[in-house]
């Protein structure tokens, strides 16, 4: 695959890829935000970000952008994870400075409204039913909580039905100006465009953009992983919770000393250190893959 890559005076980087076969564009405004970069009131902070964009700012409303992308068949919509949160759209290739138009100003001048925040807060509280209704979900979590003990990348994604009863607009507010900004944030498109249309169409929606530094870390480190068996030394033998082939739920595992959780591989290291290796998925913040000192049961 080859792709073409521009910063831009602000810091905000864009990322193209040219499908001249193509009459459809891709395009994706990933945030360097997630769960583990929430602190103290913020839990579940990055999450309910995510749906209240879509409500839009004082010029867009929810109804002028959901309205605008259903108009030219478009389909656009966003996740959130522990490291990052996206917002994506796929449309047309002539729809593109629309639909770049409707993100930049859902990232950039979000309104905040009373009504529409206290309206969400029973979306993402029943959200969190429904998460603790779905058994996978309900593993992730506490996994992550057993697995990444004390550190950021425990927390839950949804928060707790605590911290977004009690989450005001101050709080959400706060969170979006603090982590939201051109230098942690990438702009990737993919379609029936150059790198040079794509970089002067984001150069005019978000080449004003000033904003929060998202790559200030919102956690206190390195990842210390611990160690899930009771044995003597420690070692991590086999895990054997969630999907994939690794689970115990595959009746055809062929890799039972591995275990994939959304993009994390811990292999079985044969050594009385009890270490285990990160080998398919890099955190932020930590650098390439390397061996970290398992922490003891």
């Amino acid at each position: 695959m080859h792709y073409s890559l521009t910063t831009l005076p602000n810091g905000l980087r864009v990322i193209s890829e040219h499908m001249p076969g193509v009459r459809s564009v891709a395009v994706g405004c990933w945030v360097d935000t997630g769960s583990r970069d929430e602190v103290g009131s913020e839990a579940g902070a990055s999450h309910f970000l995510e749906h209240l964009l879509f409500k839009g700012s004082d010029r867009f409303p929810a109804r002028h952008i959901s309205e605008s992308f259903d108009s030219v068949g478009a389909v656009s919509n966003a996740f959130t994870s522990k490291e990052y949160t996206c917002f994506w759209a796929r449309m047309v290739d002539d729809d593109l400075p629309m639909g770049l138009e409707l993100l930049a100003e859902m990232l950039q001048r979000p309104a905040f409204r009373q009504a529409e925040l206290d309206s969400e807060r029973h979306v993402v509280l029943e959200e969190l039913n429904m998460s603790e209704d779905d058994p996978s979900d309900l593993v992730f979590d506490l996994f992550s909580r057993a697995v990444f003990e004390g550190h950021a990348l425990a927390k839950p994604i949804l928060g707790t039905r605590q911290s977004i009863t009690d989450m005001t607009r101050e709080d959400v507010h706060g969170y979006w100006e603090r982590r939201y900004g051109p230098t942690g944030t990438v702009i990737a498109i993919a379609g029936a465009l150059t790198h040079e249309e794509a970089v002067d169409l984001v150069q005019k929606q978000f080449g004003d953009w000033a904003g929060g530094d998202s790559r200030i870390p919102g956690d206190s480190g390195d990842v210390r992983f611990k160690c899930l068996d009771d044995r003597p030394g420690g070692v991590l033998e086999k895990v054997r919770v969630g999907g994939g082939r690794a689970s115990r739920l595959d009746p055809f595992q062929v890799d039972p000393q591995a275990i994939r959780v959304s993009g994390v591989k811990l292999e079985l290291l044969e050594d009385a250190a009890g270490e285990i290796e990160q080998g398919a998925h890099v955190f932020r913040g930590v650098g390439a893959p390397c061996r970290r000192q398992a922490v003891g049961a």
